[in-house]
């Protein structure tokens, strides 16, 4: 398995709960979250779709709230109009001519998909003005309490400071973002559905996809790769 360390600024806090307490369905504020400030351990699974494409990332990290950082080791795949595409394994570019030989190891790259981490997430939900208490979900195991809404782009001008910047700009040219957010009993956001439509005069595009979150707080240990596995020019 390919294992990239990403490093990334984020923002947010673990949501610990969204709305009241009450069965209702009737909506609530997303503002009436109750946060709480922690480190924690995730993992996580999302697919995406549209039309024929579709892509898949999976991996491991770690999130510090109160630090505004989150690192992480993903593998993914994409199919592009039915052709399927992947990096070679155990290569990949850091620079335009280093390259990067590894194996089972981490290292520091950009984030590919900024906006999947739990605090990136957990944003979503308390910019977004209005969301509801909906049915939730067995995931992983766990039962979970759902809570959907719809970011839409008149919301991104209003309440862009209540995201985190790599949500802001995953954001960025979206007609509207349909969730559904699964919490946990201890308010950890551990699956989100979305559904986002991009849309303009001559393009509309609808892409579905689900994350999931798990091994919170589980201890890991990194470390930088060796000199030797860093080369120039091009991987053979």
């Amino acid at each position: 398995m390919k294992k990239l360390l990403l490093l990334v600024p984020v923002g947010g806090l673990l949501l610990a709960a969204c709305g009241s307490s009450s069965s209702s369905a009737n909506p609530v504020s997303a503002d009436a979250a109750t946060l709480t400030n922690q480190e924690v351990h995730f993992c996580f699974v999302t697919q995406a779709t549209s039309g024929t494409d579709s892509t898949q990332l999976q991996g491991c990290g770690d999130q510090n709230y109160s630090a505004h950082l989150a690192t992480a080791n993903l593998t993914s795949s994409v199919s592009l109009s039915g052709q399927s595409q992947s990096e070679k394994v155990g290569v990949t570019r850091i620079g335009k001519t280093e390259w990067i030989y590894f194996k089972n190891k981490w290292y520091v790259q950009k984030q590919p998909f900024p906006a999947t981490s739990p605090g990136s997430i957990s944003s979503l939900l308390r910019a977004t003005p209005t969301v509801k208490k909906v049915a939730g979900i067995k995931v992983l195991g766990q039962s979970t309490t759902g809570y959907q809404g719809v970011f839409t782009a008149s919301d991104l001008s209003t309440h862009k400071k209540k995201l985190t910047s790599s949500m802001a700009t995953s954001l960025t040219g979206l007609k509207s973002d349909t969730f559904t957010a699964y919490l946990n009993s201890k308010g950890q956001v551990v699956q989100v559905n979305q559904t986002e439509l991009v849309s303009s005069s001559s393009t509309k595009v609808t892409v579905t996809s689900t994350v999931q979150f798990s091994h919170f707080g589980e201890k890991v240990a990194i470390k930088k790769p060796p000199a030797s596995e860093v080369s120039k020019g091009s991987p053979s």
